[in-house]
């Protein structure tokens, strides 16, 4: 068992994962721990390419609140990487849904947020103009 501490940011886990790809180390051999103070992973002695999709995707689901985010996103690049590129296709991959799901919790967060923002405005009197993203 590896375990990785880092710093709870998508880039952090990103250059952790890489270290853990390049030394074929597999998901469940893996505990994630997030540290504020944690110094910087190793670097890579590999790079993968995995799918734009993927990317955007992780970059999402890492700002979900759940503290499980970092082993599923691990797990399905792992998967992506060693098993199945096109893995995000597959609408019945457990492991992808997941990832949509993180990153679903995360979209709808930031629109409450704005609908907030706009209700609180509108109590102040002011007119809140709000943008979709």
């Amino acid at each position: 068992m590896v375990t990785v501490e880092f710093e709870p940011t998508f880039e952090r886990w990103q250059a952790a994962a890489r270290a853990l790809l390049s030394d074929g180390i597999s998901p469940a051999d893996v505990e994630w721990r997030e540290r504020p103070d944690a110094p910087p992973a190793p670097r890579a002695s590999k790079f993968f390419r995995v799918p734009p999709r993927f990317l955007e995707l992780a970059r999402q689901a890492a700002t979900a609140s759940d503290p499980t985010r970092w082993g599923a996103l691990y797990d399905v690049l792992w998967r992506i990487v060693n098993e199945r590129r096109d893995l995000l296709d597959d609408r019945g991959d457990p492991g992808g849904r997941r990832l949509h799901g993180l990153a679903v919790v995360r979209r709808a967060a930031r629109r409450g947020r704005g609908q907030r923002a706009a209700a609180d405005a509108r109590r102040a009197g002011h007119r809140a103009r709000v943008v979709a993203r």
